[in-house]
């Protein structure tokens, strides 16, 4: 039989304190964290991995292309993507890479209200690619956090095939003739679902668009609303947009609401061109 003293009991449990103290702790940090527009630009691209976490505010005043699926986490901060070129022919943050769609999800994990992702095009050539955020095949998950998205001339604030809105403060407004949520001119709605958060979707002025839904001439997407507050104001001012729905001259489609509180507002209900007044939710005048 071996008997362990109280000296080599001490000694024993001093070796172990000083082992914890030694080896290092482990750590599991996403990868992507960034606080500069370079270290931004490489974690999205298709060579970076993980999530992408903001560590410092962020502005970038070019394009900016989701070259992978992933989540970014605000993290409390702020990413403003201004795109100052009125000559412009392209969206100001795309969701597509080599001829497909990319997911992108939009935490902010910091929950204390001021994590951000504000996107505006300024483009003034009245092309489908002026949108704010864009990107045919694309999808945008919203989880929390607060996202605005202001579209360029004839563009929508958010255009991309697939929009989820799970929370979050969302707000998204079309240039002329454009949705908020949805097609720019002559362009139909697209896939959108809200379970929660609170959404404000306007669609832009002159001919107008729908709030959630398509541009100028344009058809309404489909639209789920299961919970949420949700704000669909559509607009124009000779002819209008549905709240929720057609453009201008454009039909409604599929929209299902099964929760939630929806305000919805068409544009311009006068009957100038014959079509009949815009509906709240539907078509459009």
């Amino acid at each position: 039989m071996v008997k362990i003293t109280g000296y080599r009991i001490l000694s024993l449990v001093l070796i172990l304190a000083i082992m914890a103290v030694c080896i290092p702790t482990m750590s599991y940090a996403a990868e992507g964290n960034t606080g500069t527009e370079a270290a931004l630009r490489n974690a999205v691209s298709s060579s970076g991995s993980g999530d992408v976490i903001l560590s410092a505010d962020i502005r970038l005043t070019t394009m900016l292309v989701i070259m992978r699926n992933l989540t970014l986490d605000l993290n409390g901060h702020v990413l403003t993507i201004a795109f100052p070129n009125e000559s412009a022919t392209t969206y100001a943050l795309r969701l597509s890479y080599g001829g497909s769609g990319r997911s992108l999800t939009i935490l902010d994990s910091a929950g204390n209200g001021n994590g951000k992702l504000i996107v505006s095009n300024s483009s003034n050539n009245s092309n489908s690619a002026g949108n704010a955020i864009g990107g045919s095949g694309g999808t945008l998950i919203i989880k929390s956090g607060i996202v605005e998205a202001y579209g360029g001339k004839s563009c929508a604030g958010i255009s991309v095939s697939n929009v989820i809105i799970d929370g979050g403060t969302v707000t998204a407004r079309g240039g002329s003739n454009a949705a908020g949520i949805g097609g720019g001119f002559n362009g139909a709605g697209v896939n959108v679902t809200i379970n929660g958060g609170t959404v404000t979707a306007r669609g832009g002025s002159v001919a107008g668009g729908a709030g959630i839904g398509g541009g100028s001439h344009g058809a309404g997407g489909t639209t789920t609303i299961t919970g949420g507050e949700i704000h669909a104001y559509g607009s124009g001012e000779f002819v209008g947009g549905a709240g929720i729905g057609g453009g201008p001259n454009g039909n409604g489609r599929i929209t299902t609401i099964t929760g939630g509180t929806v305000e919805a507002i068409a544009g311009c209900t006068a009957n100038e061109d014959g079509n009949g007044p815009a509906a709240a939710i539907g078509k459009g005048g």
